[in-house]
């Protein structure tokens, strides 16, 4: 029999196991399947949510893996939100220090991303584990604080404030302190909120209805029980409820109906298979069947009571068990067994005592060896301490003399080096006065000729300028001279802004070059175009002034001048690397050929050419720059190459 026992055991418990494999190789298909992280995360939690009051292996499982994931993904919300589910699944095993530690866990990761809802949220949660241990302090605590937090957010957060007061209430009902239960519950059940909030509205009615027993309001212990009978609610509601109506009405002396709620009670009780409820139930179906005279009935509830605290192994409620069987068998005249009992209940009363002066001993126990512990603890750390602040204390004075003979050596090879430096300072003052004098002057000649050279290029610019304006005067053509007019006083203001400067900023140059094209497409009408790239990628930069648009002139006045067919087309490129470089390309008769042609006219040199190239050898040597420009032909027309260094 006993070998058929353990096959079975063997057999029930391999398949169970199996059973939790498939489960989780189905779980992990399902999760290998999801490719976004956001996705797989919103698939744990609805997952955990599942099984958290189902199968708690699997639970257990799910948070895991999702903690796993987090860390891996460094996703620290995700990290806080399961190890607080993890909190959970402790606190539903009985593991309530390894609650507390998650709990913990999760609040300060809340805290560094500073998630203060969650952070709230879970001290709620924390708190129902401190009233668990019977904590009470600190669970009222972390309910204040809980509380406080709502109260102050916006009206949508006020329900989680009153759901907090409801759980601190019952802090202070397991603390017996009923009146101020009794006020808090009565503040929450007639706030707005909470009447449009049937769940709380029935759990709130319920308490009240305990509550009010305790402060003898007996009436208004009815009438919020009524209240709570007419929702919808679960087993173990009910079998309260019903529990709280049947002491109401035992206290009412209305034995009848005290009777048929303690075993609607009852009922409930065993559809929970609750063994504590239904000891709870039959206590109370005795000890109203004694107030009531019918103590044939008494006996069976308050024995079939006994013989479950027996199994149960609660002494103290066996201890009132006994007491109530006494006071049985007293009214019943049965004096011998009214003593046995009360005997009976001596000595388990001595047990109880006895247990709980060894849980007091053992308590103080620890409580002396940690506070031990504690106490060397921090012998040791002071000490540690000091021994640390003498080391520091010798450090410092080696540190200090060190610094002490390296001072003085450095003072006298200061001194030394100081005499040696006055004999040759009055000869180097000497030299220096006489080189400062020649470079100004060197200086005040080089900028008197670059300013000389730029007068030389102002009027030229002027003189091509006029002659295009005379030529539409000639033509008759008011309106575009005016336009053409206006423009070049435009363009005339900028160019006399700028003369003066060595350095402009990129943004005048364009502008000045802009408004000459624009000058030029007015001359040519259709046909001429133009194009200028890159401009908006060089930011915040100098260069120096006049230097594209003598190169933009020369590209129309001896590249596209001469081209007789088709839409005169020029290109302006800008790119910024180490250097600045301007690209200029057309599509005229090309280098050699313009060359040509002004060898024919008599014209070896332009006069902006040979400015140009005057003007960068003074820049090159003025400001010790390396500038360069360059003329290749290509296929239809010339490229002009400019590489200019700039400053930020």
């Amino acid at each position: 029999m006993r070998r058929i026992f353990f096959l079975f055991f063997i057999l029930f418990f391999s398949n169970n196991t199996s059973s939790q494999s498939i489960k989780k190789d189905s779980l992990n298909s399902i999760f290998s399947k999801i490719k976004s992280d956001s996705l797989l995360f919103a698939v744990f939690n609805k997952k955990s949510s599942y099984y958290r009051n189902r199968d708690s292996e699997l639970h257990l499982f799910i948070i895991e893996k999702a903690i796993y994931k987090a860390i891996k993904t460094k996703n620290k919300n995700q990290e806080a939100n399961f190890k607080r589910e993890l909190g959970i699944y402790y606190r539903k095993k009985g593991s309530l220090d390894s609650a507390i530690i998650n709990y913990k866990k999760s609040i300060n990761i809340y805290a560094k991303l500073k998630d203060s809802t969650k952070i709230n949220i879970t001290k709620s949660s924390l708190a129902n584990v401190y009233k668990a241990k019977g904590d009470f302090k600190r669970s009222i605590k972390y309910f204040n604080e809980v509380i406080t937090f709502f109260d102050k957010r916006e009206e949508k957060f006020k329900t989680r404030k009153l759901i907090t007061q409801f759980n601190l209430s019952g802090v202070y009902i397991n603390m017996l302190e009923w009146k101020t239960a009794d006020d808090l519950l009565e503040s929450i059940y007639n706030d707005p909120l909470a009447q449009k909030n049937k769940r709380l509205l029935r759990a709130v009615s319920i308490n009240l209805c305990a509550t009010k027993q305790k402060v003898n309001q007996l009436d208004k212990a009815l009438e919020y029980a009524k209240i709570a009978e007419k929702f919808k609610n679960n087993t173990r509601g009910l079998a309260d409820l019903y529990t709280n109506m049947g002491s109401i009405y035992e206290k009412k002396g209305t034995h009848q109906k005290a009777h048929q709620y303690f075993l609607k009670g009852l009922e409930n009780y065993e559809k929970l298979k609750s063994n504590s409820g239904i000891i709870l139930a039959y206590n109370n179906l005795g000890n109203n069947s004694i107030a009531w005279g019918k103590f044939k009935q008494a006996e069976k509830y308050l024995l079939k009571s006994k013989k479950l605290l027996a199994k149960e192994g609660n002494l103290k409620s066996l201890s009132h068990n006994q007491k109530m069987l006494a006071n049985l068998y007293e009214k019943k005249g049965a004096y011998q067994k009214s003593l046995d009992y009360l005997k009976k209940d001596i000595i388990l009363t001595d047990s109880i005592l006895g247990i709980e002066k060894q849980k007091a001993i053992a308590n103080l126990e620890v409580k002396y060896k940690t506070e031990k512990i504690k106490r060397d603890k921090d012998i040791i750390e002071k000490k540690s301490k000091i021994l640390e602040l003498e080391n520091q204390k010798n450090r410092n004075l080696f540190t200090g003399s060190l610094i002490i003979i390296l001072l003085i050596l450095v003072a006298g090879l200061f001194y030394y080096s100081r005499l040696k430096v006055k004999k040759q300072a009055a000869l180097t003052a000497l030299e220096l006065a006489a080189t400062k004098k020649r470079l100004a002057l060197e200086k005040q000649y080089k900028n008197s000729e670059l300013r000389a050279l730029k007068a030389q290029m102002n009027p030229h610019f002027i003189f091509n300028a006029m002659n295009s304006i005379q030529s539409l005067i000639l033509k008759d053509n008011k309106h575009e001279a005016y336009t053409y007019l206006t423009k070049f006083a435009s363009l005339l203001r900028e160019n006399l802004n700028i003369s003066e400067k060595s350095f402009v900023n990129f943004e005048e140059e364009l502008s000045l070059l802009e408004k000459y094209l624009e000058l030029e497409k007015l001359r040519f009408r259709e046909g001429f175009e133009y194009t200028i790239k890159g401009a908006n990628a060089v930011e915040n930069i100098k260069i120096p002034s006049m230097i594209i648009q003598p190169f933009v002139e020369n590209a129309i006045k001896h590249g596209l001048i001469h081209k007789t067919d088709g839409v005169k087309k020029l290109q302006i490129d800008f790119f910024l690397d180490d250097v600045f470089t301007c690209i200029i390309t057309d599509n005229g008769v090309g280098f050699k050929a313009s060359k040509k042609i002004n060898k024919n006219n008599g014209k070896e040199t332009s006069f902006s050419t040979k400015s140009i190239k005057e003007k960068l050898q003074f820049l090159e040597e003025y400001y010790k720059m390396n500038i360069g420009f360059s003329y290749e032909d290509i296929k239809n027309g010339t490229k002009v190459i400019i590489k200019v260094p700039y400053k930020k």
